[in-house]
């Protein structure tokens, strides 16, 4: 077993990204983004405090104390990305691609319409080496880390200059039952995250695993329908 051996979490191999409806199952006409084209993945937990409760007597001294438990609420989630791909853009913060004027080829994408209520959900998966004394562990050398449902916006300031155009995305991610009855794709690896399925119902999960994806990059499959085009 190598879940004892005290790995650490280093570097982010790889992301694979599944679009999902609005129920939160997989929406099967997306085909599934694996990439390392990201620059940081970064994700923080958020809590509701518990009620707090104080009274004090006519003396001024304190009779009554109470704190109650805190609740985890969703995470705040965000990813950074080194190309603004637009096929992954619609895919993570909703919009549209371009089509050419024979409306066959992706040539540029489309934001969505000012006033409009962004609701593009997606499963996303991050893969990073169990790193123990300077090298991966000898024993499932790598963590599986799994976010079952985020949603998205573009974040921070898009700058034209001498460096690169960051492309930034934040939002929020919770638990999705609707992904315990059929999973997430195999990793293709030895390990299938179907076999946590239970786990899929919290916001974030990860597990020591022996490998991950290492196929070819990009879209799994062509797009039966691209999102709804703009012909320039």
């Amino acid at each position: 077993m190598g879940a004892r051996d005290g790995a650490s979490s280093i570097q982010g191999l790889l992301l694979r990204a599944t679009k999902l409806q609005t129920s939160g199952q997989i929406d099967s006409s997306w085909p599934t983004l694996v990439t390392n084209g990201f620059i940081t993945a970064s994700f923080s937990p958020e809590f509701e405090d518990g009620d707090e409760i104080n009274q004090k007597a006519a003396d001024g001294s304190v009779c009554v104390t109470y704190k109650g438990d805190d609740s985890l609420t969703r995470l705040s989630f965000n990813l950074s990305v080194c190309s603004p791909d637009p096929e992954a853009t619609a895919l993570f913060a909703g919009g549209s691609a371009i089509l050419d004027s024979g409306g066959t080829d992706v040539i540029g994408y489309s934001s969505p319409a000012s006033g409009s209520k962004l609701n593009n959900p997606v499963a996303i998966e991050i893969w990073s080496v169990a790193n123990v004394d300077g090298k991966p562990a000898a024993n499932l050398p790598y963590w599986h880390w799994v976010f079952p449902y985020v949603k998205m916006r573009f974040d921070g300031t898009r700058e034209f200059g001498n460096g690169l155009l960051a492309w930034e995305f934040s939002g929020q991610a919770i638990g999705n039952d609707a992904l315990t009855s059929g999973g997430l794709p195999s990793s293709g690896a030895g390990e299938d995250f179907r076999t946590y399925k239970s786990a899929l119902t919290n916001p974030f999960s990860y597990v020591r695993t022996s490998g991950y994806p290492s196929g070819a990059q990009g879209w799994d499959g062509a797009f039966p329908s691209l999102p709804s085009n703009i012909e320039p």
